[in-house]
């Protein structure tokens, strides 16, 4: 088990005895899921929709993890996670993974500290594996932002940086508090104007609205919504809300994401884009008279 903290206990779950019946009865019914087809997209810890890097970890354990979380069952998920984590054999993707889909059952039981240790922990071993694309969010999402923003800057000085690392940077540095969305816009623009692809776009689309240049980024996200049309529908769902944010109604948009999240705990930034729109001033409410 691992405590709120993030520290490893390594010890069976549910007192060394086993699943509960309820509980083998719940994961049989995300086995049969699977096995039907009902699968849960492979988390993505960068920017949601974007290529995965958990592609070739994807397993029927995680997909039962997420299963579990859909059905409104996150404590059974995070039971699950900690047997899958102290089960000898598991590759650092699928740790990391693992991880990811832990600390989406902790977000849903509005436990942040659980959420940002398993974070931390998916961050390690991003880090261990070489993917720096997720390495600098997952910092971010476990408390370590001026690490991340560190590494999103020097990866945005490197020429040779690839294009999904790049935009993982811009990314970084647009969402997070305490960011540099302006240096985000400029570094990810050429790049986004020249792509289809809405994870690209989108990323500009944040780091013009983060940085203030609202007009800009609300046609920048419907032209990220017209090239999602033919893409999965959590992700046109997803751009949907951030438009709706976007154009002036945050409190529907941040519910629609949370509800977005709890139905695929891989998509990470549905939630992070959610604690965004949270964000409002009480300066921005017009009482009337």
């Amino acid at each position: 088990m691992y405590s709120d903290m993030g520290a490893p206990v390594h010890s069976a779950p549910l007192g060394g005895v086993g699943f509960s019946p309820d509980l083998l009865r719940k994961l049989s019914l995300a086995a049969a899921a699977v096995v039907f087809g009902v699968l849960i997209a492979a988390p993505r810890a960068t920017h949601g929709f974007r290529q995965s890097p958990f592609e070739s970890a994807s397993s029927i354990p995680s997909n039962q993890i997420a299963e579990l979380c859909r059905q409104g069952n996150p404590l059974d998920a995070i039971r699950l996670a900690d047997y899958e984590l102290n089960r000898d054999g598991c590759s650092l993707p699928q740790l990391q993974q693992i991880h990811v889909l832990r600390a989406g059952a902790f977000r849903i039981m509005r436990r942040d500290t659980g959420a940002a240790a398993d974070y931390a922990w998916a961050a390690r071993y991003a880090s261990g594996s070489g993917d720096t694309a997720d390495v600098m969010p997952l910092r971010a999402l476990g408390w370590d932002p001026s690490s991340a923003f560190t590494l999103a800057r020097k990866t945005l000085q490197n020429s040779n940086t690839d294009l999904w690392t790049l935009n993982a940077a811009c990314w970084t540095l647009a969402i997070y508090p305490g960011g540099d969305p302006a240096l985000a816009a400029r570094s990810i623009s050429k790049a986004a104007l020249a792509s289809r692809n809405p994870a690209i776009i989108d990323t500009y689309a944040w780091s013009l609205y983060r940085s203030g240049q609202v007009e800009d980024a609300k046609l920048q996200e419907m032209r990220a919504l017209g090239e999602a049309q033919a893409e999965n529908d959590s992700l046109v769902s997803y751009l949907r809300a951030c438009l709706l944010g976007m154009r002036g109604d945050p409190v529907r948009a941040e519910m629609d994401l949370r509800t977005i999240f709890r139905q695929d705990v891989s998509f990470v930034d549905a939630w992070t884009v959610a604690d965004r729109f949270g964000e409002r001033p009480r300066a921005s409410v017009t009482v009337a008279d």
